[in-house]
């Protein structure tokens, strides 16, 4: 998508000024079922000169940080290469008000929380030290889809999704 990327290359959204006017990208494992997608990529349409293509970049690039390592269908998901991911788990997932992050394995000292809208955009960092499990509240990120990033020192990461309705 990135070398499709210029403006007028699509003229229906030249007088946008932009190359597109939204941009999403799918990935359906065969046990997946709509709309919860192993991979489900989404920028609305933004503001005069804004970039879907490039929003959709960065949440591609918070949701698989390896491009080396293929995004692999398996029986829970897509999966990165073993030794640089541990699990996590999002509950409930959409929720109408808070959200938990259970780590489930693997985490170890401290680590770096970064939650992102569909646009790209950070919109919450925490340090968490040795935490296995963090409440994110819609008073702190509010409503929408978001993903999220938790990091150590070490390279170690884990990457998941949840809607806060």
């Amino acid at each position: 998508m990135q070398g499709a990327k210029v403006v007028g290359a699509d003229s229906r959204c030249a007088p946008s000024g932009n190359s597109s006017l939204s941009s999403f990208l799918r990935v359906a494992c065969p046990q997946d079922v709509s709309p919860h997608y192993t991979l489900n990529l989404v920028v609305p349409e933004g503001p005069y000169g804004f970039e879907p293509i490039d929003s959709l970049q960065k949440l591609f690039n918070i949701a698989h940080p390896s491009c080396a390592s293929p995004i692999v269908c398996s029986a829970t998901g897509w999966m990165q290469n073993e030794s640089e991911v541990w699990k996590s788990d999002v509950f409930p997932n959409p929720s109408g008000q808070d959200v938990t992050i259970r780590i489930s394995d693997g985490a170890e000292g401290d680590c770096t929380l970064e939650i992102f809208s569909v646009e790209g955009k950070l919109v919450l960092k925490k340090q968490l030290s040795n935490m296995k499990e963090l409440v994110i509240s819609k008073l702190e990120v509010g409503s929408g889809m978001f993903f999220y990033k938790i990091s150590n020192a070490a390279g170690k990461n884990s990457t998941g999704r949840f809607e806060i309705l």
